[in-house]
């Protein structure tokens, strides 16, 4: 409104959708720093992976995850910008984010690691990582000793799904629009 006052003369148009296609696509340098953060995910769900089968707890694993993460990042990335987001009242200065859950906790994804052992469990490794303003996310969920039928029927599920997806993803391209799908119920 500010401007139509300045200039009455003009005409405004919606770039909205512009907007948004020019934000859909990503540029070279865009996907070189999601690889980035996707290779620093991978060491960080590999590290918590070998502590959590040598009897880790999560505390150690998100230990091992995050130190893992942060060699790689000193080693071989120095220049990239790992911070999170910031606000008013500071930053979230590394945004090297390892969780490792098990038990009704494995899907609240907000809680704090435990020193407790896990035995027969599957344990759900988190990982998300921002570098350059790109970020990347992986998820692992690791198999301590044994674990039930209903834990084992759920991953065989989740299995199937993320085997399909591979297929679905194109680096480079559109992302595809939003739908939201409504299911009606009859009684």
């Amino acid at each position: 409104m500010r401007l139509q006052r300045v200039l009455p003369n003009a005409s405004f148009s919606y770039v909205g959708k512009l907007y948004q296609e020019r934000q859909s696509i990503e540029d070279e340098d865009e996907i070189a720093n999601a690889r980035t953060a996707a290779e620093l995910c991978n060491a960080g769900t590999a590290a918590a992976e070998i502590s959590l089968i040598g009897a880790g707890t999560e505390q150690d694993a998100v230990r091992a995850a995050w130190t893992a993460m942060y060699d790689l990042w000193a080693r071989k990335y120095p220049n990239h910008i790992i911070n999170g987001f910031g606000s008013l009242e500071g930053g979230n200065f590394y945004s090297l984010k390892p969780w490792v859950l098990y038990e009704h906790r494995r899907f609240l994804q907000i809680d704090k690691p435990s020193a407790d052992s896990i035995r027969d469990e599957a344990v759900a490794v988190l990982i998300w990582v921002g570098t350059n303003c790109m970020h990347a996310e992986l998820e692992r969920t690791v198999c301590v000793s044994d674990f039930s039928g209903a834990q084992r029927d759920a991953l065989e599920r989740v299995e199937v799904i993320r085997a399909e997806t591979p297929a679905m993803l194109k680096p480079g391209s559109r992302r595809p629009r939003a739908t939201i799908h409504q299911r009606t119920h009859s009684h």
